[in-house]
């Protein structure tokens, strides 16, 4: 084979130079496939015609665990690396069925839209588009990583961390340590020393800037790869961005649509620069930048721009405790040093005037508060009445516009809220004690802060009183229940229609990703609403009571504190209000563009922005081109699904090209967490990695990793809670304090440590979870 590619080339570079390398083989395409041109045409494995009597001879790690990787004719060449282009298969066990199926795969990744895109811009000949395959026994690292060699130390990185580095450029966990300045940790693996030797080594016999990927087990190192460096990556650490998904991954867990994130990315922007409007700060356009960048979107998830917040709180005076109460609300992964910020400086006499400003708001706020309520239920009823199925697109993209404006300018009121909550747990926090700050803040719950889950219950409780109900529910097949409700001509069925299409006309909007645009309302899937009123406790009490304080000081804070919640509880459920009036509107548009053909179907509004949609109701572009946009979109969202990203990441940019580092603090896989409801509970465990219709929550211990407000309706029907992310005030640890169900949040793994089904006991006072032997 006369061109095998450089990924290739460079493997046999290293092995004949004596560089320790796992054993791998180089497969022709061209020799085990007869139709390898027409290959890029091949819809899937079947239509491949394979030369068999030539595979066997490529079987040599036959049920051995190897990797398959595609050596490109035109990847690491001198100008172009095509670094993360091409997909690498592990840990696959090496059989004739996945020899073609791996071979097959790698072969088609030639031709992805990424790869075809690149040479576009690239301006090369698709032609010469060909590769050889690197079959290579699988290497079980204890510590991977990349190595960027330069002449000088000073300027050489090694970037590494547990297990394979397969992702770290992508965003695995990582650690980085300059050549110059190795640090202990790094120093303490074992082979690191003789690892360091053979890089510099690797750049001497090279004669030019290196990227080698390397692996270390317990018992010797060995180099995975090596490419030619194409442009300077120089690290310099003034030069990146830290975003934190902290408490933004209860909202907006895993991949969230474009459509949503324009939505919110808008809505941040607005509503802090409305809140600093009440204590009269001037020229806010100075920190347009800030307001702007409040999140980021990383590959289909949503992070926080963490350095914003804090430039965001530098704009108030007192930032030193407002830091510091900010850190202990939304526990950030790491929090920021101080002595590496710069403030914003504001003359002393305007920061009097704020200062008594935020005094009079933090203690008198009820007005305010009730004066938004009032606002709000008549700007929310107006919209009910409205028949957008009778406006233009632009009619109703003006409206929702104007509407949205409208909500968000007098949003200023739950965001000082929240800074109240900020404050004042902040403060309870300092001058109580540990064991007692999750009893100080409970004992607030009323019929109307979780209106949605006693709604339910009296639905269950009407079901539960009448024979010819029971009779209905007694079914296990719920769309039939449903029916039997819809079709059925009694007195009280009819009666509880009603009931229940009032549930679903006023509580659409509360549901499981309340906060995604794309999420589907519990209209659309009313047979959910069934199996719990099904399962229902017959009455919900709230059991919890306010804890007797006797200072008199921390009970005026933990007072306020509880107040802040009950109020954030009630805004809660007004923001999801607001998604759903922006979502009406964005439905109905959905459906007029199908039905003039600029989308497929209405769910493929998602994909676009709102910018978007408004160029494509002000005709600015051509309307087809959106089509193809969508189909890009959705096979990038498909990718994105499989890729897991760290909680924090730290993103240093060079060029065209990024590194993405994960800069979470490391946390043992110990079943133990931060306990934010008391009480003892053993039971079984019901492993979730989102919410689910067709599971039975009753007397389990949920285990997923975040839960939002629309998790509430299976609270009742829980008896304990676990999750891998979350602080004393997510919504889940205010629910589970209320109802008296012991939660216990921030458990690394928790997910992949316990087995759904499996008998666990729960520890809410200490935050430890065991496996019960059975």
């Amino acid at each position: 084979m006369k061109n095998i590619g450089n990924k290739a080339k460079n493997l046999i570079w290293l092995k004949e130079n004596g560089f320790p390398i796992p054993d791998f083989l180089i497969v022709d395409p061209r020799d085990i496939i007869a139709n390898y041109d027409e290959i890029k045409n091949c819809s899937d494995l079947s239509s491949v015609k394979w030369i068999e009597e030539n595979i066997d001879k490529y079987l040599k790690f036959k049920g051995k665990e190897v990797a398959f990787r595609t050596s490109s004719f035109l990847e690491d060449t001198e100008k172009h690396s095509f670094a993360g282009l091409y997909e690498t298969f592990l840990n696959i066990t090496l059989t004739k069925n996945n020899f073609k199926k791996y071979i097959f795969l790698c072969i088609r990744g030639l031709f992805s839209e990424k790869v075809i895109s690149y040479f576009k811009i690239n301006n090369f000949d698709t032609s010469k588009l060909g590769c050889s395959i690197i079959i290579q026994e699988m290497f079980y690292p204890t510590f991977s990583g990349v190595a960027f060699m330069y002449e000088k130390d000073k300027d050489s990185k090694l970037v590494y961390s547990k297990g394979f580095c397969k992702k770290i450029v992508d965003g695995g966990n990582a650690n980085s340590v300059q050549i110059d300045n190795i640090s202990d940790d790094f120093k303490s693996i074992n082979y690191s020393k003789e690892l360091l030797d053979c890089l510099k080594k690797v750049y001497k016999l090279k004669g030019c800037p290196q990227d080698i990927e390397w692996g270390i087990s317990d018992k010797y190192f060995c180099f995975l790869q090596t490419r030619n460096i194409t442009k300077d990556i120089i690290f310099r650490d003034e030069k990146f961005e830290i975003y934190d998904c902290t408490n933004i991954s209860e909202s907006y867990p895993g991949i969230t649509l474009p459509l949503t994130y324009s939505f919110i990315n808008y809505l941040y922007s607005k509503v802090y620069i409305s809140f600093l409007s009440i204590f009269g700060i001037r020229g806010v356009i100075r920190y347009k930048d800030v307001f702007d960048n409040m999140l980021g979107y990383i590959d289909g998830r949503v992070y926080y721009n963490i350095a914003n917040w804090y430039n965001f709180l530098k704009i108030l005076p007192g930032y030193k405790y407002n830091k510091e109460f900010f850190e202990a609300m939304l526990v950030p992964k790491k929090n920021i040093k101080s002595e590496k910020e710069k403030k914003f400086k504001t003359p002393f006499f305007i920061n009097f005037f704020i200062l008594v400003k935020l005094f009079f708001k933090l203690f008198f706020y009820k007005n305010d508060h009730q004066e938004f309520i009032k606002k709000f239920n008549h700007k929310y009823e107006q919209h009910k009445e409205k028949n957008l199925s009778k406006m233009s697109n632009k009619d109703i993209f003006n409206y929702y516009e104007r509407l949205r404006d409208s909500f968000l300018d007098d949003w200023k009121i739950p965001i000082m809220n929240d800074f109240r909550l900020m404050v004042f747990h902040g403060l309870l926090k300092k001058i109580s004690r540990e064991d007692t700050l999750n009893e100080m803040m409970s004992g607030f719950a009323k019929d109307q802060y979780f209106e949605i889950i006693r709604e339910i219950s009296k639905l269950s409780s009407i079901v539960n009183c009448n024979n010819e109900l029971k009779s209905i529910f007694s079914q296990k097949d719920n769309k039939k229940i449903y029916d039997g409700i819809m079709k059925g001509d009694g007195v009280d069925i009819v009666n509880f229609r009603e009931k229940l299409h009032f549930y679903l006309n006023n509580f659409y909007y509360r549901r499981p990703g309340e906060l995604k645009l794309e999420s589907d309302d519990i209209g659309d899937n009313p047979e959910m609403i069934i199996s719990l009123i099904k399962s229902y406790p017959k009455e919900i009490k709230n059991k919890k009571k306010k804890l007797k304080i006797s200072n008199p000081f921390i009970r005026l804070i933990a007072e306020k504190t509880r107040d802040a919640i009950r109020n954030r509880e009630i805004f809660r459920a007004k923001r999801a209000m607001v998604f759903g009036v922006a979502k009406d509107c964005f439905i109905t548009i959905a459906h007029n563009f199908k039905s003039s053909d600029i989308i497929e179907e209405k769910k493929d509004i998602f994909f676009l922005n709102t910018e978007e949609i408004k160029s494509i109701i002000n005709r600015n572009t051509a309307d087809n081109y959106y089509k193809e946009l969508i189909k890009q979109r959705k096979r990038k969202i498909d990718e994105y699904k499989f890729v897991i990203w760290p909680d924090r990441i730290k993103i240093y940019e060079y060029g065209k090209k990024r590194v993405v580092l994960d800069d979470t603090i490391e946390i043992k896989d110990n079943l133990k967490g931060l306990p934010v409801s008391q009480g003892v509970f053993r039971g079984r465990a019901l492993v979730l990695e989102k919410f689910r219709t067709d599971v039975d929550y009753k007397d389990k211990i949920l285990v997923t990793y975040q839960t939002d407000p629309g998790w509430s309706i299976v609270f009742p029907l829980l008896k304990g809670v676990i999750l891998e992310r979350g602080n004393t005030l997510s919504h889940a640890s205010i629910l589970s304090r209320e109802m008296e169900i012991p939660s216990i949040v921030k458990v690394k793994n928790a997910v992949s440590m316990l087995k759904d089904g499996q008998l666990i006991e729960l520890n809410g006072n200490n935050g430890e979870i065991k496996i019960i032997k059975e």
